[in-house]
């Protein structure tokens, strides 16, 4: 009997260890996943800020410690986070760029090559007039001179200037637009361009409708009418690049 009560005792004993351990490891799991948590959600608000004030400021009158005070934190703590300004706006293109892309990604699936085009197009204005600030920063800021991509020596008709990972990211978008036309093209329609030059011309209708609404020309196309403006405007492209 004792040596019974031993044996139990000593397999308590163990589960009791072995749940210690284990819920050691579950505190201390749990204690770095709230950190990177609250590491992401600090670095999300300061590429916030900085958006902000890029934007209403310009890229060079903005300081790291003009955005650190808009987050409330010291300059100090902003450096944990980013070793200088260019690397700040490197993320932030790279990030509101990812942003961009996956959105034109979403008309990947259509698999009529017209439709497809048309829908790139829609997703496009959903985009810049969902994120009109992220909008404003990639495309109608002047953009400061960050590290540049070698990228621009296979592309170097379209210098993004946005940072290796955001000219990466935003090439890729590209791409993705003359691969529309290319398939629309291979299709059995003839264009009037060569590729590049059509999708620049259809990047150009889209971006020109995007800027218009977002420097404050809205009441020329207010929201309701915008998915039978960008029909319009879609087939205006279509004929403008395609000989039928």
């Amino acid at each position: 009997m004792q040596k019974y009560l031993l044996n139990i005792s000593y397999l308590l004993n163990t589960v009791h260890y072995i749940c210690s351990v284990q819920l050691k490891k579950d505190l201390v799991l749990g204690t770095q996943e709230r950190k990177d948590r609250e590491r992401e959600e600090l670095r999300n608000r300061i590429l916030d800020a900085a958006t902000h004030l890029f934007v209403t400021q310009g890229f060079e009158k903005t300081s790291m410690r003009a955005i650190a005070q808009a987050v409330e934190y010291s300059p100090a703590a902003l450096y944990l986070h980013f070793t200088n300004k260019e690397q700040l706006m490197e993320s932030l293109f790279a990030k509101v760029f990812t942003q961009f892309s996956v959105k034109l990604m979403e008309a990947a699936s259509e698999p009529d090559p017209i439709t497809r085009l048309n829908l790139v197009g829609h997703k496009y204005l959903e985009f810049a007039l969902a994120n009109p600030a992220h909008y404003e920063l990639m495309f109608l800021l002047p953009h400061p001179n960050i590290s540049i991509s070698p990228l621009e020596q296979h592309h170097n008709h379209l210098e993004m200037d946005c940072g290796e990972e955001g000219d990466k990211i935003g090439m890729e978008a590209f791409e993705f637009l003359n691969q529309c036309i290319a398939d629309l093209a291979a299709s059995g329609k003839t264009l009037r361009y060569d590729v590049y030059t059509a999708s620049l011309h259809a990047w150009a209708t889209v971006h020109g409708m995007a800027t218009l609404h977002i420097r404050g020309f809205s009441s020329m196309f207010p929201p309701e009418h915008l998915p039978t403006m960008m029909h319009n405007a879609s087939l205006a492209v279509y004929h403008a690049l395609f000989i039928d």
